[in-house]
């Protein structure tokens, strides 16, 4: 902020849980993953029209797997998803009654970087939704909280003590629950997903149970700019009073929190990109131990990785401006020509270390994105 507001050039980049490790966010002029909608949207309008394509499929339940995973530090989860129905038995729910589910995510961890609609931040909306719906004694809901990150049960970076946690919010409302209320705590064993099957549609701030619901086919009712908002397949209320007459509808009209095909398509070809599209390829992911075991330095700097997508994400990192083919001609040129020197000089270890390890350069990626580039190299490819 202080360099915009110095009129400096910014580019920030952030760590991304994505479909790969090798991942992250990059922007200029803007924090790299505010969560925002705006950050995403026009990349997401560009790589229309949307279609649910068998690889977007497996992408998908490839990052829920992920998410499902017990072992997995993003995960959150303390038991695999499988046991929906022994909740709902559990959890003694009215089955004539539709099921709403109350979804809060970390109050710290998104909530100053977007736009919050009809309330003036997190706490304001759990608060006021929990007393709304205490009211609303022809549903059941139940609030989940979420879960504490990278150790749930030992907490190393101690989310027990926030002020902000459900758990103290709740407890600051009733002395009681409601009857109709059902509360998971933080470090309750349940799985996330078994919870969002039984639920009928959801109600959140930020939390990415909106997009998890929509996939699986649930209504979720935004009142944020979070990214996956306002992309055809939840619903966006912009005041207050639209927000808590979208849940009155929901509740009154269960059949209308069941997405359509259509919605349910949209929703997951927008996990397929923002998990695995819309963020920049990079070598190293730094949110991991020893995040260069992958790709060491040397490696990063030889042709192998110059004719990478990890390259243009380097250059963007230092420039917006994408580079010309000219100017990447130029570089690969000096890199070919340069260890043809070494080999015809003997210096066989020098030549191989500047081309790194041809046989992982993904040839036929290069000719189908960059058919130009493919055609320069061409001769040299033997």
């Amino acid at each position: 902020r202080l360099a915009l507001m110095r009129g400096i050039p910014v580019c920030t980049l952030e760590s991304f849980i994505g479909g790969s490790d090798f991942q992250i966010c990059a922007s200029w002029t803007q924090p790299a993953i505010n969560w925002d909608t705006v950050l995403v949207k026009e990349k997401w309008e560009q790589a229309g029209p949307h279609f649910a394509t068998p690889e977007a499929k497996d992408n998908v339940a490839k990052i829920m797997g992920i998410f499902d995973d017990v072992d997995d530090i993003y995960s959150h989860q303390f038991i695999k998803s499988g046991n929906s129905e022994n909740i709902r038995q559990s959890l003694q729910l009215d089955s004539r009654k539709p099921v709403v589910l109350v979804m809060p995510s970390l109050g710290h961890e998104k909530h100053n970087r977007i736009s919050h609609y009809g309330f003036k931040d997190h706490v304001e909306w759990f608060n006021e939704t929990v007393s709304y719906l205490s009211q609303r004694t022809d549903c059941n809901v139940i609030i989940r909280s979420h879960p504490f990150p990278y150790d749930a049960i030992k907490d190393p970076l101690d989310h027990g003590a926030s002020k902000e946690l459900p758990e103290v919010l709740i407890g600051k409302l009733f002395s009681e629950l409601p009857d109709h209320f059902r509360f998971i705590g933080a470090k309750e064993e349940y799985n996330t997903y078994d919870i969002l099957k039984i639920g009928d549609f959801l109600v959140t701030h930020h939390s990415t149970t909106g997009l998890e619901a929509s996939v699986l086919g649930k209504a979720a009712v935004i009142c944020s700019s979070i990214n996956y908002a306002d992309k055809g397949f939840t619903f966006d209320p912009k005041t207050k009073e639209q927000y808590f007459s979208t849940i009155d509808m929901l509740i009154e009209n269960p059949e209308k929190a069941k997405l359509s095909e259509r919605q349910v398509e949209l929703a997951l070809c927008y996990m397929d990109f923002f998990y695995f599209k819309w963020p920049f390829p990079f070598p190293w992911n730094i949110m991991r131990a020893f995040f260069k075991k992958d790709y060491s330095f040397e490696r990063v700097i030889s042709l192998e990785i110059l004719l990478h997508s990890f390259t243009e994400t380097f250059d963007f990192l230092v420039n917006p401006v994408p580079t010309d083919i000219q100017m990447r001609k130029k570089e690969i040129s000096i890199y070919i020509n340069s260890a043809k020197k070494y080999l015809d000089d003997g210096n066989i270890d020098l030549a191989n270390r500047l081309i790194g390890n041809c046989a992982m350069i993904n040839f036929d990626e290069i000719r189908a994105t960059q058919p130009k580039l493919f055609d320069f190299i061409k001769p040299d490819i033997s």
